[in-house]
């Protein structure tokens, strides 16, 4: 997330933006502030609030969840967290810059605060590429998805993300301390900038949405294949093994489209700190940017309703929760369990008079006892 334009273009930004859209209209540098202030603030504010107390609760969820597979679970405590503190960091940083605008960049707490909101930024956008790819080896090699992922790989995988994000926001740290020594290290700043816009552009935009539209396409793909593999097999009910992938489809399809307006704010950086920029790349990087922001804003808190909208696991263990009820209580692993959602449907006991445990053994034991009783009622305890 960038800030604002940096001095030296701020009077030709100014000559750039001072102009009435139609005669005897409005001028448009008080219209570009309107916009700017009703997305970053009037949206924004709401946006962050409703943002950061959706991701503690999916944290709190996550953390005492024990359905579902845990690499995918401690896929999504990280994004959980990083959506709560990139909102938090934002909601200080942005609305600190929108009250007392440039006069705000002596305020020392903004140093860190604006650091936070670039890391954590990357490391959700990575987040949601190390979900997909998990996505991606349960949907379609689920015979090698056992060996290939395990919470081991998946904690270190985590911690390269995080390592990786902590580095290539180095530059960035560095120009904005150098930048309040005011013209001594010039052309350094100018040099730490132009590698900044570089990784936003390239390292947290182009390339984690390169991954995920190859990988979608790809899960897309093998769900279309196993579906029509278990209706030729006559295999209906294993089509809800596919659910947690297809909400977590959802979720990166969410974050594509929301991070689109990234691209051009990031194509037109490049040419942002040259002294040459022209006034449409001044002004059009002026329109987009507050669309980003917004868009960043909106993805890390639309996580949680689309968990709530299409996951109906999700929407019972929240259930469970507000009604202070342990989760064991309603749902428990049977027997047939399994860590990977693509390979086998699971079986959970309800109160409701479903299969219970002792049935599922007793039914293991006997398998050619009832089998035609017992196939109806294990379509109906399906909740994956």
């Amino acid at each position: 997330m960038n800030s604002t334009a940096p001095s030296p273009l701020l009077s030709k930004l100014r000559q750039c933006l001072d102009f009435q859209l139609w005669s005897k209209g409005p001028n448009f540098r008080r219209v570009l502030i309107i916009y700017q202030t009703t997305l970053v603030t009037y949206l924004g504010l709401p946006v962050s609030l409703i943002g950061i107390a959706t991701s503690v609760v999916s944290l709190v969820l996550f953390s005492r969840d024990n359905l579902t597979p845990q690499t995918t679970r401690r896929l999504l405590l990280t994004m959980s967290v990083a959506d709560a503190v990139f909102l938090l960091s934002s909601l200080l940083y942005l609305q600190t810059m929108n009250l007392c605008g440039g006069g705000c960049r002596r305020i020392s707490y903004l140093l860190p605060v604006s650091t936070l909101v670039n890391i954590f930024e990357m490391l959700r956008n990575w987040t949601v590429v190390l979900v997909c790819i998990e996505r991606y080896i349960i949907t379609c090699h689920p015979l090698q998805s056992k060996q290939w992922l395990s919470l081991s790989r998946t904690d270190t995988s985590i911690a390269l993300c995080v390592i990786a994000t902590v580095i290539a926001r180095i530059p960035f740290m560095a120009y904005v301390t150098l930048e309040s020594y005011g013209i001594t290290f010039a052309s350094t700043v100018h040099l730490l900038k132009q590698i900044h816009s570089t990784i936003d552009a390239f390292i947290m935009t182009v390339l984690p949405l390169l991954i995920i539209v190859i990988c979608s396409l790809r899960i897309s793909r093998c769900i279309q294949d196993s579906e029509l593999l278990h209706q030729a097999k006559r295999l209906k009910y294993r089509s809800n093994s596919f659910k947690v992938t297809r909400v977590l489809l959802v979720v990166i399809i969410v974050f594509s489209i929301l991070m689109l307006p990234l691209v051009p704010v990031n194509v037109l950086a490049f040419e942002w700190f040259f002294p040459g920029a022209t006034c449409p790349v001044l002004i059009g990087r002026q329109v987009v940017d507050p669309l980003a922001v917004f868009g960043s804003l909106l993805h890390s808190m639309a996580n949680f309703l689309i968990y709530v909208i299409y996951w109906q696991k999700y929407r019972r263990v929240l259930l469970t929760m507000c009604r202070g009820r342990s989760l064991n209580q309603h749902f428990r692993r049977s027997s047939t369990f399994c860590s990977n959602d693509g390979l086998l449907p699971r079986l959970f006991t309800t109160n409701s008079g479903n299969l219970s445990v002792s049935q599922v053994h007793r039914s293991a034991q006997n398998p050619f006892e009832g089998v035609e009783g017992r196939e109806v009622k294990a379509e109906g305890t399906q909740l994956t």
